[in-house]
């Protein structure tokens, strides 16, 4: 007898051009026969205990049945499987968001209907024996969905439009594997050694182990709260703070303070989601070595305490994913959203993109257009996916498109106007009007831009007095919150930056 992880299931999807792995657990040594539409495609002999067969890598194909039969006399049989592209999302509650709350989420619905685009959720349990305890929801959890009108709510909504786009593109089934989950921190999603190995991130170990240490029951009160936060009411909390209710700020307070009555969590006891490295040994560890194409990434926020080594912390992440999987597969991320209130957010973002200078094959998309002043979760989706695809059917499958936001790589000084040239770029555009978000700082403080103009690649900063100053620097869109009008040809807004001249 054998048993496989939860992810092998009907209507999966598997990897094309990658070795097909299967793992599970075999309760006697055996042999392992493995068919693809009734032809033998690999066989191995399996040990008993944990075990993982490579079968050969396959073209894309449709709706072909697999079947694993053993020399034990048992069969299992698997429906409808896809082999095509399959990307795993990973992350907080930006990349958890829900289609049912995003933004264009009715009119979606109505044209979703595609059978070779699917998606699986990962099981949000933060420790081992929750699934048995029997508090929380499994619905949308732990199936292969196709979309559908009945399953389109259940995806993550940058995932859902980052596999619409590029199955669009590429002609073949694609899938999400969702891992993910909201209010984590990327420390959550890798394993306690490399923490505790690195002089810098072993705070996080640190700060674990002295509030587990406080006393003997401190993590039962903490999941004591946490279980009674699982009643409708919170349920429908959670709705109010995640459907798009807008940019009107006494609801957005108003639902803050309900939000404030709802248990809460005390610390990081050892059955908490937030701890280090717990959801990397229930979550992730689940699907370490199901192959995919890549990874596609949308958390930060809650790192914003520690912005400063979030580049190694990120950074140290994705090594290690990449080693788990045994695999250089491509990691591509969002940088955080405009957000009035994170303080800390223009040092994060710089981070995230001293990730993408420094960690090979690791691509940056740029939402500073679609933030929402006091709504940590933009409700346009679409936009976040559709990015993503963009740079990955670019950097991973080579197609001619453009895919990178513009920055400005040069300043120079003419007089009093500032020329900055753009790379990324052929043609800027300043959509609606002024140009937001542009700063221009000297020694002795801020100076006003009197007007800007666009040629080519090359971006004219007009003042008064810039010419007298010893020292400028330009800064856009480096605030917590800011609404980018400025894009390139491709229609990706520039992406914040800081330059220095003189």
């Amino acid at each position: 007898m054998f048993i496989l992880a939860d992810v092998f299931q009907d209507n999966m999807v598997f990897q094309r051009h990658k070795p097909i792995n299967v793992f599970g657990v075999a309760q006697a040594d055996q042999t392992l026969y493995f068919y693809l539409d009734n032809e033998l495609v690999f066989e191995a002999d399996v040990k008993k205990g944990d075990f993982q067969v490579s079968l050969p890598a396959q073209e894309a194909m449709e709706n072909v049945d697999f079947r694993i039969e053993s020399s034990a006399g048992e069969t299992i049989p698997f429906k409808n499987i896809d082999i095509g592209e399959v990307w795993l999302a990973g992350g907080q509650s930006n990349m958890e968001f829900l289609m049912k709350y995003e933004e264009i989420y009715e009119y979606e619905k109505i044209y979703c209907e595609d059978e070779h685009l699917r998606f699986y959720n990962v099981p949000q349990y933060s420790f081992f024996g929750e699934e048995h305890e029997g508090f929380k929801e499994k619905n949308g959890y732990n199936k292969w969905h196709r979309a559908s009108r009945e399953n389109l709510w259940c995806f993550s909504a940058a995932g859902y439009y980052h596999a619409k786009h590029l199955r669009a593109e590429l002609g073949v089934p694609v899938a999400i594997l969702g891992c993910n989950w909201g209010g984590t921190s990327a420390s959550a999603w890798m394993d306690m050694e490399t923490l505790k190995s690195d002089p810098e991130l072993r705070v996080y170990c640190d700060d674990y182990e002295k509030i587990e240490n406080l006393s003997p029951d401190y993590a039962d009160k903490e999941y004591r709260n946490r279980r009674v936060s699982n009643v409708k009411f919170t349920r429908w909390v959670n709705d109010m703070l995640l459907y798009g209710y807008g940019e009107n700020k006494l609801v957005q307070l108003s639902c803050t303070v309900v939000n404030a009555f709802r248990p809460k969590d005390i610390g990081f006891g050892w059955q908490s989601f937030q701890r280090p490295a717990g959801l990397y040994s229930t979550m992730l560890k689940k699907i370490i070595g199901y192959n995919v194409k890549g990874v596609i990434w949308y958390q930060g926020e809650s790192d914003d305490y520690r912005a400063n080594i979030y580049s190694n912390l990120f950074s140290k992440m994705i090594e290690r994913w990449r080693s788990y999987w045994n695999d250089e597969f491509p990691f591509l991320f969002v940088q955080i959203a405009p957000f009035e209130p994170g303080k800390t957010y223009p040092e994060l973002r710089h981070q995230q993109e001293i990730v993408e200078k420094m960690v090979k094959d690791a691509y940056m998309v740029s939402i500073p257009d679609i933030g929402m002043k006091q709504d940590i979760h933009p409700k346009n989706k679409h936009d976040v996916g559709y990015r993503l695809a963009l740079k990955a059917l670019g950097k991973v499958y080579g197609k001619d498109v453009v895919c990178d936001a513009p920055y400005a790589d040069k300043a120079e000084l003419q007089g009093n106007n500032i020329i900055l040239h753009f790379a990324d770029c052929e043609e800027l555009i300043i959509s609606g009007g002024a140009l937001n978000a542009m700063r221009i700082i000297s020694e002795d403080g801020a100076i006003k831009m009197k007007s800007c103009s666009v040629d080519g690649n090359t971006l004219t900063l007009k003042t008064d007095c810039a010419g007298e100053k010893k020292h400028l620097r330009v800064e856009f869109a480096w605030t917590p919150y800011h609404e980018v009008n400025l894009y390139n040809e491709g229609g990706l807004p520039a992406k914040p930056f800081r330059i220095e001249i003189g």
